[in-house]
């Protein structure tokens, strides 16, 4: 878990897994993408922590999503009192999540 701005950011089991599948999949293809591509999420984290109404709300109650600026990922998170938990990390061309 980290903190930014005074929020916890945690990270569940699945959001994890797909951040590792990520930048496995990019490292094989391109280092620079996996920089690039790792340096945008962080930064659409950091934009959640400063204010995490910033996702649209998803059909499930209490699920935001944070679409990544520059790419073609989307953060799925909730909030929970001063934490902030992200539960999935996906790419847009994949099928939709079904929560």
């Amino acid at each position: 878990m980290e903190e930014i701005h005074g929020l916890k950011i945690r990270y569940a089991p699945a959001a994890q897994r797909d951040l590792a599948s990520i930048f496995a999949y990019l490292a094989e293809r391109s280092p620079q993408a996996k920089r690039l591509i790792a340096a945008r999420l962080s930064n659409a984290i950091l934009l959640i922590a400063d204010n995490p109404a910033i996702g649209v709300r998803t059909q499930r109650p209490g699920i935001f999503v944070k679409f990544v600026p520059k790419s073609a990922y989307k953060i799925f998170y909730r909030i929970q009192g001063e934490t902030i938990e992200v539960i999935h990390i996906r790419h847009s061309s994949r099928r939709p999540w079904l929560f």
